[in-house]
């Protein structure tokens, strides 16, 4: 219930089952309405293209295998609609036994709704790494 607020934005991609791809397998309604179309059953290469795709790819294995925490900034120019800033928290997905499954995050988009404008896209796929190995083991007192 504490994530209901940000559903919309929310998103999951889980590793295939050769473990060299990833596909999206939840996408909330504002990413939809920032892409034109859902991007559910889409993989990195199908959504950004050849050169950006593996880049993203890359980095959401990264984001599940290391763990990783990330943090980027990027842009989007989906095929129907114009540029739109994109700013995003990937956190990686393990099953039960500790494997990893995937990555789920959250993508904000700025861009005007109404006029689907161009905006300055940021050079793309901008991320910080945080690897979870440098997290608190433990949560912090209250």
């Amino acid at each position: 219930m504490q994530l209901k607020a940000c559903l919309s934005d929310f998103w999951i991609f889980r590793i295939t089952e050769d473990g060299g791809d990833l596909v999206c397998t939840l996408a909330g309604e504002d990413i939809r309405e920032a892409w034109g179309h859902s991007i559910i059953g889409g993989r990195p290469v199908d959504l950004w293209g050849p050169a950006d795709g593996n880049v993203v790819r890359s980095r959401l294995l990264r984001a599940a295998r290391e763990p990783a925490l990330i943090h980027g900034r990027t842009g989007i120019t989906p095929k129907a609609g114009a540029g739109k800033l994109a700013q995003r928290l990937m956190l990686p997905l393990a099953d039960d036994a500790g494997k990893p499954y995937g990555v789920m995050g959250m993508t904000i988009y700025v861009y005007d709704r109404h006029l689907d404008r161009d905006l300055p896209v940021p050079v793309p796929l901008y991320s910080t790494v945080y690897p979870c190995i440098h997290l608190p083991q433990g949560m912090p007192e209250t």
